[in-house]
């Protein structure tokens, strides 16, 4: 399941979908993580072989940047595909509390005549 927000600071997780090469085969596949697609400022490039998820448990998430995983794979010809997931905004944050009024309207009743 994709999520598009992460409470935690602490770690990042990806899963992906094997990719296939109608040539050539995929002789294997890095991971990667960054503040945008295809960038890799959080984490370096990671072999994950032909494996289809990746974990960074020691990476520290700031809050209120969104995170994107990217996996290329490269074939026996030497060519590479590069997909990036739309990223994961790390909000540590809960809502901005607003106002509550008594009654009806947005105006606070001191008191009510209804019955």
């Amino acid at each position: 399941t994709d999520i598009d927000y992460q409470h935690s600071t602490q770690g990042i997780f990806s899963t992906w979908g094997r990719m296939t090469d109608n040539e050539t085969n995929i002789i294997y596949c890095v991971w990667f993580v960054g503040t945008q697609p295809r960038g890799a400022q959080l984490l370096s490039p990671q072999s994950v072989g032909m494996g289809t998820n990746g974990s960074c448990r020691h990476c520290v998430l700031t809050p209120g940047m969104t995170y994107y995983s990217t996996v290329a794979c490269h074939n026996e010809a030497g060519l590479q595909t590069v997909v990036s997931s739309d990223g994961v905004l790390i909000d540590t944050t809960g809502p901005v509390p607003g106002r509550v009024y008594d009654g009806r309207g947005l105006r606070d009743k001191d008191f009510q005549m209804e019955t």
